[in-house]
């Protein structure tokens, strides 16, 4: 199902699609969280702390993908780093 949405961020207009899973309806909610409350707190504090230095300082620190997006069951059993590009030939 696609929905198409319109906003504005910093002064520019921005527009595109919103899809959204066909079982899902108006006003549902989607599937939870990957991490426990704990792993989410954490996570946040880290990166508010980060900001906070790259605000003092103007620099922040590199997190790898796989601490922030945390693999699915089909990207845990891949032997290909997350982030990879498969070409096709």
């Amino acid at each position: 199902m696609k929905r198409p949405v319109t906003f504005y961020s910093e002064g520019c207009k921005l527009v595109g699609d919103i899809y959204y899973p066909d079982g899902l309806r108006p006003g549902e909610k989607r599937a939870g969280s990957v991490r426990r409350p704990d792993e989410w707190y954490d996570l946040l504090a880290r990166a508010a702390a980060d900001r906070s230095q790259r605000a003092l300082t103007g620099e922040s620190t590199f997190v790898e993908h796989s601490e922030i997006l945390l693999p699915d069951r089909h990207r845990r059993s891949s032997p290909l780093p997350l982030g990879a590009i498969i070409q096709q030939q």
